[in-house]
């Protein structure tokens, strides 16, 4: 009898002064301005994701793993979960649940020490984004202040929706879109009822329940949650039953699609030209690219499985490797892009990185000089000045396959006259120019740059993979905007370039292949050493660019020069068929020139051909 009066005495006296603390304590939080503010959506350390043009996410970049979900796309049975397993007076209390704090108080006094708690989601909410979690009596007044603050401030939606954005599960998953990433490896908006009850059982502790790690703490928790729901008549009893059951899947594995990630990768670097990084870490900003998801997909899946077959039988030192790029030809999009076969056997990305000689390639940047210089497609260019027979045509250099001609007309015209001209279009960098050596080399991207004003009636256009930046919340931070576009070679100039890699291609397709040609226009190339190979062509209005090499140059593409050249016309036309597929396809402008006339040529020993010239 006496020890009951004592401790009704005690627990009166520490309620009392608990009160008196309580209310020193409202005094002495943060004002309500301070803590509607953080308590918005842009204070939580986001995942900043990544989308591709049709909207679909691909991608992301973070410290830990956190990405808004807003509360109308969490299924009613997830939100059911975990209020049955957190606070099933949820919608009822201000804040607290005070029946539950004073039964926590009884058994705490008894035992000297917290050894139970009695936290609401809104209690939860408030430790975790206001005060440490040392457990002391001190601290839990405070939260219980707060949690009284906040339901103030913010509608019970409100809460719920920070509360799933906010809390840990383990894995490195902050919140619930992803945990379900994490551990399911789909959206929260797609949560089964199992799925939305074994999440709501990890935040009590969610390293010791983490289901990757301890599926049966975890299963036994989720079976708890469950049972709640069935009392609080979420679920029905056949329900409840077909989930205690059934196994969960746990498919702790990347959420991403590995076709995207060499897109992801080079869309990370354009993003840090324009800001630092270290704000998308935190900002949980919204980067919407180019990227065709279909159409990437399929490249990817044809460049790996080929890439496979064709190195199954070498060690990994005379594999082939690959690198491709698709981009709008008049918008300067990048639609898709592969840095190599395989990134998940090799993040190296080629595209960028894997700098070769380019072999003929050099011949389109020749000839695009020495028309700007005067000459002409059907210029005639004496070899021998003794003998008056003995000349050819400037054409004619893209159907030889000496290079001798080829050196001494460069030699001619200024080695580093062509490198300087080259750097202008975009084939080659500063630094290329300022370090010029022969033979020239250059990467697949600076190919395709310096390709684009040719198809672009001499306009030089900067292909871009990001197109617009979005908070949570929906504002725009940034938009892509063309930029005037300095003209770097004459129309007339870039149309005659057009039309001879139109013949030149389809003479290609005509004397190599019994199907008809699947691009318009188009230049295949090989180093010397036949271990690079090269394509650049236009199908639908947009640049398909290619690179095909032996990844340690100890592998030759093809036993011959004619060998190489179909292998890598064949992969680039099976690629653009895609792009037909997927109807890739953009409008271009084809310019009409009244003083261009073509007339007929002999071209020994290449047979007759139709050449543009321009008439001043």
């Amino acid at each position: 009898m006496y020890r009951i009066i004592f401790t009704f005495i005690t627990i009166s006296l520490f309620v009392g002064s608990i009160f008196f603390k309580f209310k020193l304590m409202m005094n002495e939080l943060p004002h309500d301005r301070f803590i509607k503010r953080a308590l918005k959506i842009s204070s939580l350390n986001l995942s900043t994701e990544i989308y591709d043009r049709n909207n679909h996410l691909i991608g992301e970049f973070s410290t830990n793993k956190r990405y808004f979900k807003p509360i109308t796309k969490i299924p009613k049975h997830v939100i059911d979960a975990f209020i049955a397993s957190e606070d099933q007076n949820f919608t009822q209390h201000m804040g607290i649940n005070l029946q539950a704090v004073l039964r926590a108080l009884f058994t705490n006094i008894q035992h000297g020490e917290i050894v139970q708690g009695a936290s609401t989601i809104t209690q939860q909410l408030a430790k975790t984004m206001f005060l440490s979690h040392k457990k002391s009596f001190g601290r839990k007044i405070k939260e219980i202040a707060l949690a009284i603050k906040i339901e103030r401030i913010l509608s019970k939606e409100k809460i719920m929706e920070l509360y799933l954005n906010f809390i840990y599960f383990g894995n490195r998953s902050y919140g619930l879109e992803a945990a379900a990433r994490g551990y399911f490896n789909k959206s929260a908006e797609n949560l089964n009822i199992g799925e939305a009850a074994l999440l709501a059982g990890l935040p009590k502790a969610p390293s010791y329940l983490a289901p990757h790690k301890h599926y049966e703490r975890a299963k036994s928790r989720q079976i708890y949650v469950l049972k709640r729901m069935l009392e609080q008549e979420k679920i029905n009893r056949q329900q409840y039953q077909e989930w205690i059951q059934r196994k969960i899947e746990i498919k702790n594995e990347d959420f991403y699609n590995p076709a995207s990630k060499y897109f992801v990768d080079m869309a990370i670097l354009e993003l840090n030209k324009k800001f630092p990084l270290s704000y998308f870490f935190r900002k949980g900003l919204m980067i919407y690219t180019n990227i065709d998801m279909p159409y990437q997909n399929q490249i990817h899946t044809f460049l790996k499985n080929k890439f496979s077959k064709m190195n199954r039988t070498f060690t990994k030192q005379k594999h082939l490797e690959v690198s491709y790029m698709c981009i709008n030809t008049t918008t300067g999009e990048i639609v898709s892009l592969q840095g190599g076969s395989d990134y998940e056997k090799t993040q190296f990305n080629r595209l960028t990185k894997t700098r070769r000689s380019i072999g003929n390639m050099i011949v389109p940047i020749t000839i695009s000089y020495a028309l700007e210089q005067g000459y002409q497609l059907p210029s005639i260019l004496q070899r021998n000045p003794h003998n008056n027979r003995d000349f050819s045509y400037l054409f004619s250099f893209f159907l030889e396959t000496e290079s001798n001609n080829l050196a001494e007309f460069i030699h001619q015209l200024g080695h580093h006259n062509i490198y300087e001209f080259a750097e202008k279009l975009g084939f080659l960098s500063q630094s290329d120019v300022k370090h010029a050596t022969s033979p020239f080399t250059s990467t697949l991207w600076n190919l395709s740059v310096g390709f684009l004003p040719l198809l672009n009636n001499g306009f030089k256009i900067d292909p871009y993979l990001i197109r617009e930046i979005r908070t949570t919340a929906g504002e725009k931070l940034y938009q892509h905007q063309s930029q005037k576009r300095p003209q770097v070679i004459m129309e007339e100039n870039s149309f005659v370039m057009q039309f001879a890699l139109s013949d030149l291609y389809k003479s290609f397709i005509k004397e190599n292949s019994k199907n008809g040609p699947v691009l318009e226009l188009g230049i295949p190339a090989v180093s010397t050493n036949l271990k690079n190979g090269w394509f650049l062509g236009v199908s639908q209005g947009f640049l398909h660019s290619l690179w095909i090499g032996a990844e340690y140059g100890k592998r030759k593409i093809a036993s011959n020069r004619r060998a190489a050249l179909k292998q890598i016309v064949a992969i680039a036309e099976t690629i653009a068929s895609f792009g037909k597929i997927h109807d890739l396809k953009t409008k271009r402008k084809k310019a009409k020139f009244r003083n261009i006339s073509f007339k007929r040529y002999q071209l020994k020993p290449f047979g007759t051909r139709t050449l543009p010239y321009i008439i001043f």
